[in-house]
């Protein structure tokens, strides 16, 4: 089974929810936060660190007793527990999936997007199948091509190193 837990973000501010939730970050998270320059990007990686770090806690697994890693493609994991997470956020909102197995979850806000990017990073196919759609058909399906995708390479652990472009997501499905 797969739970999903989200923040809405809309209104947040990220020196506010830092200057609260610093007792909650570890050294390799605070190091990260601080590389950042713009504040929503921050923002965003902050909130996926406290949503993560919320979602383990209702999983049955404390801060103080986990230690997080990350694989070679950045993907993070708590060693030695049978728990598997992933998150995501775009525009207001971060995810947070967790689940007994390998799970990837994305998250996309909607806005207008050029056909180029559409060639550059899908299949000939699904390009085809864009190229057949105008205006909310095709932004509906651009994201949710965009979302498969993304969430199975997260899933799979292999991140943006497995080219978006190499496999295809079905069509939607009445």
């Amino acid at each position: 089974m797969i739970r999903l837990y989200a923040a809405d973000m809309d209104g947040w501010r990220y020196d506010a929810v830092r200057e609260r939730a610093v007792s909650f970050l570890d050294g390799e998270a605070a190091e990260r936060l601080s590389l950042y320059r713009n504040e929503t990007a921050a923002l965003h990686s902050l909130v996926s660190v406290l949503l993560a770090g919320a979602a383990l806690k209702r999983e049955g697994i404390p801060r103080g007793t986990r230690s997080m890693f990350r694989d070679d493609y950045g993907k993070p994991f708590v060693e030695g527990t049978p728990v598997h997470f992933n998150v995501s956020h775009s525009g207001r909102w971060c995810v947070c999936a967790v689940s007994s197995l390998p799970v990837g979850v994305d998250v996309q806000g909607h806005r207008v997007i050029s056909r180029a990017v559409a060639q550059r990073f899908y299949s000939d196919e699904e390009v085809r199948r864009l190229d057949a759609l105008a205006g909310e058909e095709y932004t509906l399906e651009f994201f949710r091509i965009w979302s498969l995708k993304v969430r199975y390479i997260k899933r799979i652990g292999k991140g943006l190193s497995h080219l978006l472009s190499s496999f295809s997501v079905p069509p939607a499905s009445g």
